[in-house]
């Protein structure tokens, strides 16, 4: 990339700054060592991010992974990279819509079973999408999550930090195993 988009003027490449990827829909995802540019004219910014895909598996991963419930916005995350849309979301996890619009929107808390159901089915599909084996032991993945009765008010997710080499560097075996969960 050598000239803006908006204007045809010679980008400034930026290197070593880390870069908040909110274009995921997650305010928590700090990428490392990408490319990001900006317009020394117009001053439009971007970045390269290599194999989009494969940064998506990396931090569904890590959210399904996590050992608290999902966020109302790591559930949209893990529902739009499933490809679903919400009404369909809501009859998988026999939901009521507006529940399932209550939990992405942050306005009440998603209960443990849909919690834990969702993360399997997000297993299962990312398996069935990369065609491998991607889990193992999975009936030993059971504390994933905290048990316990929700609160009230879902904590801010942690920050989420990742390196380009986490998710352009393949790597072997299963994904989801409880070792690593």
């Amino acid at each position: 990339m050598d000239t803006c988009w908006s204007c045809e003027k010679p980008l400034k490449v930026i290197k070593g700054k880390p870069y908040h990827y909110t274009e995921s829909g997650l305010k928590n995802i700090i990428l490392h060592g990408i490319n990001q540019y900006e317009c020394t004219a117009c001053g439009e910014k971007a970045a390269e991010i290599p194999r989009v895909e494969d940064l998506h598996f990396v931090i569904s991963k890590i959210l399904v992974c996590k050992k608290t419930l999902l966020s109302g916005c790591e559930i949209r995350f893990l529902r739009k990279e499933m490809g679903l849309k919400s009404n369909v979301m809501a009859k998988i996890l026999s939901v009521d819509p507006s529940t399932l619009s209550r939990w992405e929107n942050a306005k009440g808390p998603v209960d443990e079973s849909s919690d834990k159901l969702l993360r399997v089915i997000y297993m299962c599909w990312a398996s069935e999408q990369r065609k491998e084996v991607l889990f193992q032991d999975l009936l030993k993945l059971e504390p994933v999550i905290h048990h316990g009765h929700p609160s009230k008010r879902i904590p801010q997710p942690a920050k989420i930090e990742l390196t380009a080499a986490e998710w352009t560097v393949p790597t072997p075996g299963p994904a989801f195993v409880p070792a690593n969960c």
